[in-house]
């Protein structure tokens, strides 16, 4: 009984992990995603304004007719690699698997922590094995900063409850400073 008991608590703690690294995934996704879309609406939005204004914009800034239908097309071809990537990339997609990922991960913590609560023997083995195959995987390229983001952020929210009150700033300051001395006495940060 008791391994199936430290088996529930290390499945929990890699939800836990999991779910921190589908966050990172899917918020590092969406900021790419919107920085391509802004990116697509601007040029877009110059090409026309360049396309609408081409002779009096010519005779505005007093330059060539030309150089301006050359500024269109080079636009023009922005918004078409722009576009192109946006379908290659597919990061709205990939947003959406990692949501998904965040969902199943979140009920699936509730029911563990739901149990631990109550102080309920139950073996989750097969739900978390389907759970996990179920979901997208966290690219290994990306495993280890994730894992040190969830590890990070473990340690300031353990701090925050040590210290009610502090500043978040501050918290960092002092978390990154304590972990410079650990380097120092032992050449390892933990």
């Amino acid at each position: 009984m008791t391994n199936k008991i430290e088996e529930n608590e290390r499945q929990y703690r890699v939800i836990d992990q999991m779910l921190s690294m589908h966050s990172s995934a899917r918020d590092e996704y969406k900021l790419k995603s919107q920085i391509l879309d802004i990116c697509l609406l601007f040029f877009s939005v110059f090409t026309c304004a360049l396309l609408l204004s081409e002779p009096k914009l010519s005779q505005l800034l007093n330059v060539p007719e030309n150089l301006i239908e050359i500024l269109t097309a080079i636009f023009s071809v922005i918004v078409l690699f722009l576009s192109l990537l946006e379908n290659k990339l597919n990061w709205k997609e990939l947003i959406s698997f990692h949501q998904i990922a965040i969902n199943k991960l979140s009920d699936l913590k509730n029911k563990y922590r739901n149990a631990f609560k109550n102080n309920e023997k139950i073996d989750f083995t097969e739900i978390y094995d389907a759970v996990m195959k179920d979901i997208i995987d966290i690219p290994e390229s990306k495993f280890l900063k994730y894992k040190a983001r969830h590890l990070y952020k473990r340690k300031v929210s353990m701090e925050m409850s040590k210290n009610p009150g502090i500043s978040l700033t501050l918290l960092r300051i002092k978390l990154k400073l304590g972990c410079l001395d650990n380097v120092k006495k032992d050449r390892q940060c933990n």
